[in-house]
């Protein structure tokens, strides 16, 4: 019966994520940003993640992800593949936010602010 809790508290992440889900998208005509590792061609190679429960930082604006780049260790020093070569923002579209939100897997987090000193944000 172990293997139940785990399979349970992610269903339960998701009935509650589904509940929430329309109050934490953006308004209308606006979106997340999210920094990805890029290879040379420009594809993505994964997303900027950061600490221990596969957190995902998301900018509020365009300008706030991309001042946040200044802070962020090449894709290769933080152990993505060879290939990732550079960091680029990426605009969430709307159903993209909806499948990173609703990941148990994951937790995605509002960056409010970013500096030498470390990130400031809290979980959607």
């Amino acid at each position: 019966m172990s293997g139940d809790a785990p399979k349970k508290e992610a269903a339960e992440t998701i009935v509650d994520r589904l509940k929430r889900v329309e109050s934490v998208l953006p308004p209308e005509g606006q979106a997340y940003h999210v920094l990805e590792a890029q290879n040379d061609a420009g594809e993505r190679a994964g997303l900027w993640m950061t600490g221990p429960k596969g957190g995902i930082p998301v900018f509020q604006s365009r300008e706030a992800a991309t001042e946040a780049l200044r802070f962020v260790p090449s894709p290769q020093a933080l152990g993505y593949d060879a290939a990732a070569v550079r960091w680029a923002v990426h605009s969430l579209s709307s159903d993209e936010f909806r499948n990173l939100f609703l990941n148990p897997g994951l937790t995605l987090f509002v960056v409010h602010s970013m500096n030498d000193s470390g990130i400031e944000a809290q979980p959607l």
